[in-house]
């Protein structure tokens, strides 16, 4: 390096070891959620979880995603992903009125909060495993932002010994047949996508991986989900 003008050779790593390290239950390349992701981790993790950030927009998408759900990463410029977004997730979290106005509070009551992706036939060959994703993204609104800030502890499910945040986990959970979003929650949306993909795929014979990552109130999401 003491001349950094010059190109460097990229390391021929094997990737299908690596994928499955990373997956593994004892994988030793698992991310410590204690400290910062280092710059030389795996950018996958990285642009899954900013995509969902980039796709939500406030104002007139606020609710939905302001793009068709094949064409999500391209039209973001994520180009040569590997993958197909297979289904849009969302969140409901409660009208705040901070809107102003009947719609605005309609929309701020689920909002995409983010999607389910599985990787392709190249990606497929490149990682030796067919790898689906869910990315969350972070807060966004001020209805979400109120509820993170309940840090009210909670039981999970029925477990006496797992405890949640209030607020994570009622973003996570909560649903309303009032809207068109939500008459499932985030939960149930992700996890019966996640069910449906296993399935398809090993009844196909693969091998299937699971990542998931989220930045934010999506880092928590993240966690529940996993």
């Amino acid at each position: 390096m003491d001349n950094w003008f010059t190109p460097l050779s990229s390391p021929k790593e094997d990737i299908p070891a690596k994928s499955h390290d990373i997956h593994s239950p004892s994988g030793t390349l698992l991310i410590d959620p204690t400290k910062p992701m280092a710059p030389t981790g795996d950018p996958t993790l990285w642009r899954f979880r900013t995509t969902t950030s980039i796709a939500f927009k406030l104002g007139s998408y606020c609710g939905n995603c302001q793009h068709h759900l094949g064409m999500l990463l391209e039209q973001i410029r994520l180009n040569k992903h590997g993958c197909k977004v297979t289904k849009f997730i969302y969140a409901h979290v409660g009208s705040s009125g901070s809107m102003g106005n009947e719609a605005g509070a309609q929309r701020e009551d689920s909002n995409l909060i983010g999607y389910v992706a599985v990787s392709n036939k190249v990606e497929l060959h490149r990682i030796g495993r067919r790898d689906i994703a869910v990315a969350w993204r972070g807060t966004k609104t001020w209805s979400e932002g109120r509820k993170v800030i309940n840090t009210k502890l909670v039981h999970i499910d029925d477990d006496d010994d797992v405890m949640v945040a209030d607020g994570f986990n009622n973003i996570y959970t909560s649903k309303t047949d009032s809207s068109m979003y939500n008459k499932s929650s985030a939960s149930e949306q992700v996890m019966g996508e996640v069910k449906r993909l296993v399935k398809l795929y090993k009844d196909k014979g693969e091998e299937v991986d699971l990542t998931i990552t989220g930045h934010s109130l999506g880092g928590a999401l993240a966690l529940l989900k996993a």
